[in-house]
């Protein structure tokens, strides 16, 4: 998987919250290139992102929310195009 910043290898790894503890985590990937951190969460946030700009610019919301919903769906079943999250 390739980052979207910078183009660089995306790592499946486990993160954790130095403040929480060891158990206190989350499964996600990290860029070997710029460091960029990325897991389901964020990429539901930026979908969500993208459909907030996307009726901004006109669009009408039951398209956005359409397109929101397809989004997010499609992230959260598969984050990695035939590779599984784990």
């Amino acid at each position: 998987m390739c980052c979207q910043r910078c183009g660089g290898l995306l790592v499946d790894e486990y993160i954790e919250d130095p403040l929480e503890g060891v158990l206190c985590g989350f499964q996600g990937w990290r860029c070997l290139n710029c460091g960029t951190i990325l897991d389901e969460v964020i990429k539901a946030n930026q979908a969500l992102s993208l459909a907030v700009s996307l009726s901004q610019l006109g669009r009408s919301p039951a398209t956005v929310e359409e397109s929101h919903n397809t989004v997010a769906s499609r992230l959260v079943a598969s984050p990695v195009e035939d590779e599984p999250f784990w």
